[in-house]
């Protein structure tokens, strides 16, 4: 399938304004124009458009590779497994990485350690170590930290850093969408709020 075309920031009325890559997939399934193909997966297309509109318009242009892939996945059963993937990757990586950059590799290595996450089960000890994680990140740092997708800490960030938040929000969208209990809702914000409360320390 061909990928000679351009993805565009944000969502389109028509064609005509651009279309982002949710919108080509719909043009390349043979869908009316829209950023929700019915083809795709909620999960799929939550990831694909945090991606999208958060990297440059340069690094947007290789997600064309993987869009053709994205086509069918609507009803595969496959939801709830990547829904908990994105999830188990803020918990036990994303987190993890700001924390050992801010020195302190204990809580770091609690959520590391930490068994796969891939069910409501594993929830309650990732909560547990998501809460040390933001008590260690904290101590010291006064009461408020910042929220690592805040627009000031994005604007001071490195090439590298702004990549990792970018797939931060993606993750989090994703695994919004599939895992939408209030758990998991925790779980979420808990995991951003020890890497935002970490990368306020660096």
């Amino acid at each position: 399938m061909s990928t000679d075309y351009t993805l565009a920031y944000g969502t389109h009325a028509t064609p005509d304004d651009g279309r982002c890559a949710m919108e080509w997939v719909s043009h390349l399934a043979g869908e009316p124009h829209s950023d929700q193909p019915s083809c795709v997966s909620p999960v799929v297309r939550a990831f694909c458009i945090a991606l999208n509109d958060g990297l440059d318009d340069i690094p947007r242009q290789r997600l064309r590779l993987y869009l053709a892939r994205t086509i069918g996945t609507a009803g595969d059963g496959l939801d709830p497994a990547r829904a908990w993937m994105a999830m188990d990757w803020l918990i036990r990586t994303y987190a993890p990485t700001w924390l050992s950059r801010a020195g302190l590799t204990d809580a770091a290595e609690r959520l590391r350690s930490l068994p796969e996450v891939s069910s409501s089960e594993e929830l309650e000890p990732a909560l547990e170590a998501l809460r040390f994680a933001r008590q260690r990140a904290r101590s010291g740092w006064g009461p408020a930290a910042v929220a690592w997708f805040a627009p000031g800490v994005i604007a001071r960030a490195t090439g590298r850093e702004i990549a990792w938040a970018t797939a931060a929000a993606a993750a989090w969208a994703a695994a919004r969408a599939g895992v939408g209990d209030a758990a998991g809702d925790r779980a979420r914000a808990a995991a951003r709020a020890a890497a935002g409360d970490a990368a306020a320390t660096v």
